[in-house]
């Protein structure tokens, strides 16, 4: 027969096995979440000392929840943005292995369209199918950035330091031969840009070109070009386009390293109408525009009048 005294100390093992295995397998749950900054390990806790001790230790895996950010939903517009991004990136690393566009100058090296004379639209499944691919991902994620549009009036205060367009803008994506370079090709590789004055509805296209050979050792004929132009707005994301002159920078003259700058003048609509009157053209081309599809502090996204979308990332 078991004495009293026997089962009552086998009882108090039992109940306090019980509890502690209880405080055990909380604990260790808490121990797999990851350290918070600036805080003590939720599983520093070597021993009970109060029956307060799961309480605090709840209370602290609560507030490193609390403190860490949410990522933001799949159909937000910081998350369309990173896709964005990413996909561009994507489609880089896919050009690259399987060729790029070589675009050369006029009609003939594929820049312009040979009816229009217009900037040519590019099809990335000229590539290859899996640019194609990559590319439509890209257009998908631009129409729904598009629907999403937080800028109402992309051209309020147009030619005014409080225009949203205003300041430098780089070229991430764009369906445009023109605004497509390559090493590749004749005329090189080049970064493109675009930059709003804060008066004056200033607009200049800026394409900067790459060193001749690898290091740099060499200067390129042609360093940069400058476009300037003329924007006026039209209702609330339209701005149409006058073309004014063009700023060649000429960085050798044979081999011999020089700065020198050509201004060579556009024609403007009026002498553009005259042009055409003399060649007995029945249709005169129309001014040159884009709609601003997306705006904010970060991304712009337009399409031009021609058809050729423009994905631009502030500098």
């Amino acid at each position: 027969q078991i004495p009293n005294s026997f089962r009552a100390m086998h009882a108090k093992f039992f109940l306090l096995l019980s509890f502690y295995l209880h405080f055990h397998s909380s604990t260790c749950f808490l121990a797999r979440i990851p350290r918070a900054r600036n805080s003590q390990s939720v599983c520093s806790i070597p021993r009970v000392d109060s029956a307060n001790a799961r309480i605090d230790s709840i209370a602290l895996s609560s507030s490193y929840l609390d403190s860490l950010s949410p990522p933001p939903p799949p159909d937000s517009i910081p998350s369309l943005k990173i896709a964005l991004f990413s996909q561009i990136s994507t489609l880089r690393s896919l050009q690259l292995l399987d060729g790029q566009f070589s675009v050369d100058f006029g009609v003939s090296g594929g820049e312009l369209d040979s009816k229009t004379r217009a900037p040519k639209k590019l099809d990335f499944y000229d590539l290859s199918d899996r640019v194609g691919k990559a590319a439509d991902v890209v257009f998908n994620l631009v129409d729904r950035l598009a629907s999403m549009n937080p800028t109402a009036s992309a051209t309020a205060g147009w030619g005014t330091p409080e225009s949203p367009l205003r300041g430098r803008w780089e070229l991430l994506f764009s369906t445009a031969a023109d605004a497509t370079f390559s090493k590749g090709s004749r005329r090189g590789d080049a970064r493109a840009s675009n930059e709003v004055a804060d008066k004056g509805g200033k607009i200049t296209n800026i394409i900067d070109f790459q060193a001749a050979e690898e290091g740099g050792r060499r200067r390129r004929l042609v360093e940069s070009l400058r476009v300037r132009l003329r924007g006026k707005a039209e209702g609330n994301n339209r701005v149409v386009l006058t073309f004014r002159y063009a700023i060649i920078q000429f960085g050798r003259f044979f081999r011999v390293p020089v700065r020198w700058r050509l201004w060579v003048p556009v024609p403007g609509p009026m002498l553009t109408k005259l042009i055409f009157a003399v060649m007995r053209r029945k249709e005169m081309p129309p001014l040159p525009y884009f709609d601003v599809l997306f705006l904010d502090d970060e991304l712009r996204i337009h399409r031009t009048g021609e058809g050729n979308l423009f994905v631009q990332k502030r500098a």
